[in-house]
């Protein structure tokens, strides 16, 4: 897995690109999130380039996200795969995570200007 990340103004795009199965990987996409979340970056995950994701790295995002919420900084993902959103639904968070279809959504939502998905935002 390789790790990717975007500014755009305040908001950190956080991409990371093949399997998140908990190794490795996973702590750097927690290191790397959380260092933006010391640095008072917005975040955006972008599943776009994930083939698969395990258990793991869902607790971990959960826990990121957690983590984003304590210090009222927002937390978005977006372009899940069927394999992912299938786990989000399995895992029973899509309550939990606000999530976008496309980047170009979240990143109108930093500004106020787009919803997410219908049924899918965080309650």
């Amino acid at each position: 897995m390789s790790l990717h990340v975007e500014h755009h103004g305040d908001v950190a795009v956080v991409r990371p690109k093949g399997i998140l199965k908990g190794d490795r990987e996973t702590d750097d996409l927690e290191r790397v999130v959380r260092d933006l979340l010391d640095n008072h970056y917005k975040i955006l995950i972008d599943l776009h380039n994930v083939d698969h994701m395990t258990s793991i790295p869902i607790g971990v995002l959960v826990g990121l996200h957690v983590s984003a919420k304590n210090r009222h900084i927002p937390f978005y993902i977006c372009n899940m795969t069927h394999h992912i959103e299938d786990v989000v639904i399995i895992f029973r968070l899509a309550e939990l995570f606000t999530i976008f279809d496309t980047r170009n959504e979240a990143l109108e939502a930093f500004k106020g200007g787009v919803s997410p998905l219908a049924g899918k935002e965080a309650v």
